[in-house]
């Protein structure tokens, strides 16, 4: 599985190596940084692969809302 998240606009703020199955994020570094606010319509990507072979199977698309404190 790989993980992303992306703004609205479609700015890309974070994506994952490949996790493996039971593998957790505790943490993330974003690409950027943003100014504390709320974010409607952020979008959390999920891309699921095979096992056997890295090819993408299929996928889903969150919307969330980001909230950015100071």
């Amino acid at each position: 599985m790989r993980i992303a998240i992306m703004l609205p606009d479609g700015t890309q703020l974070y994506e994952s190596g490949l996790l493996e199955l039971g593998q957790v994020l505790t943490s993330i570094e974003l690409s950027q940084e943003l100014k504390p606010g709320i974010y409607e319509g952020a979008i959390l990507s999920y891309s699921c692969y095979g096992m056997e072979e890295i090819k993408e199977l299929n996928g889903a698309k969150t919307i969330f809302k980001l909230e950015v404190e100071p």
